[in-house]
Parts: C-alpha cells; structure tokens; sequence
C-alpha cells in the first residue's frame, strides 16, 4: 500500500524532478537511522551499524546491532551492498542535492537481525524504497587501477538509473555538489569501474556512449563532466 501511495506521488509531482539527479556523495553515515546489509551468502542484516570502517573504499569492519542489542560481526569481503542514511536529516529533494563522501569509523544501537532476502538495485520497487527511505547504497565493485583489478565498496550516485551504467563518488575527493566534483568511477556492465577526470572524460566520452548514438549525437560535440547526469541518464533512457 505505501509503494502505491509513493508511486502516485511520483506520478503526480513527476519522477523526472527525482530520477535525473545523482545523489551526492555522503559527508557521514547516520547513528540514528536502521541500516540495511546484503551480503553474497544470501542474507539480510538490518539495524544501527555499530562499527563502520571505509578507507577511500578499502571497507575493514562492519558491526550491526539489531533491536535486540545483539551486534553481528560482518565479515568486509562477504559485504554486497550496504543501504545507509546519511547523518544529517534532509527532505527528498535536499538529499538529492546535497551530501559528501562516507569514511569514519561510527558508532550505533539497535534494530534486527539476519534474515535471507534476494534484491538487486535499478529495478522499480528499489528506486520506491530508495526514494521513500532516502538511502544511500554502498557496493562492492571491481576498480581498475592502472593494469590492477581491485575490490571496493563505493557509493552509488545514480541508483534510480543505473541497470546499464553505475556511476561511483570517487571516496578520494572532498566535493559535494555533482556539477563540482572534479572526478568519478564510472562502471559499465560487468566490466571493472575506472576512474574519469574533466580532461579523460572528455577524451574517453565516445569510448564510454559508443552504443547510445543519442548520447553522441547530443552531446558529442562538447562533453562536459559537469553534465555526467545528463549523459548517464539519458544512456540509461536509450538502452
């Protein structure tokens, strides 16, 4: 019943307000707010994340406490995804507009605990949940540095678009704003994510759309980093 009131609020105030923006890169992870940890061995873990540490994606210790005060000790490789507030409380349309990157070590209480649940982020019922709860989602990836493929949990900065093209805050930098950030981890299908600058960006654009012929012929003549959403919003459109 709530998604289909959250649906029609959508519907009536226009999914385009919500679904063409990134979210920002989180400043901080919320002590208050129930968090949500998949792992790859099927389960769920919902509750205050009373140890959380994340260096520029390199996650070391992950402690849940559910609503009963019991703590579960998350092994970091075993982490898929983790959905998580940010620390400041901010209506919908602020969330979308405003955060920073997420790397401390957090202390937290309660909530529950590990149950066996399937998911998967970009699909309809997500983007209700993610809107309606105002999460943010931390994964697990394939980085490529130089020739180097490494494992990271970075934040997902289009989740309400994202089945074609992931776009990653880079956990380096200290911008907020989208149109400020100077650099990106863009990850396409199943290959790794790689990083882009103003300038490789820029370079790599007709590499990066080659199979979405109206991101080129739109924005080809002069791609701007500023504009990631727009182009990556409108590859998710046209594919």
């Amino acid at each position: 019943m709530k998604s289909k009131l959250l649906i029609i609020f959508l519907l009536f105030f226009g999914v385009e307000s919500f679904g063409q923006n990134f979210v920002q890169s989180m400043f901080s992870i919320s002590r208050k707010k129930e968090a949500y940890v998949y792992t790859k061995d099927g389960n769920l873990f919902i509750g205050r994340l009373k140890t959380y540490r994340n260096d520029k994606g390199i996650l070391t210790a992950l402690k849940v406490q559910d609503s009963l005060k019991e703590v579960s000790i998350i092994e970091p490789t075993n982490v898929h995804r983790i959905y998580v507030s940010e620390s400041i409380a901010k209506d919908i349309r602020k969330h979308i507009e405003n955060n920073s990157y997420v790397s401390e070590k957090d202390k937290q209480e309660p909530d529950r605990g590990g149950t066996s649940i399937q998911e998967s982020i970009g699909n309809t019922d997500l983007y209700v949940e993610l809107i309606a709860k105002q999460l943010n989602c931390i994964e697990e990836t394939d980085v490529l540095f130089g020739k180097k493929v490494k494992k990271r949990h970075f934040q997902i900065l289009n989740p309400y678009f994202c089945k074609h093209m992931r776009v990653y805050a880079n956990p380096s930098a200290d911008e907020g704003l989208t149109s400020e950030q100077k650099s990106f981890y863009i990850k396409k299908g199943d290959n790794p994510a790689f990083k882009v600058n103003k300038r490789t960006y820029k370079k790599r654009f007709y590499e990066i759309y080659e199979d979405a012929p109206k991101v080129l012929e739109l924005y080809g003549y002069d791609p701007l980093l500023k504009d990631i959403e727009k182009h990556v919003w409108l590859y998710d459109q046209n594919k």
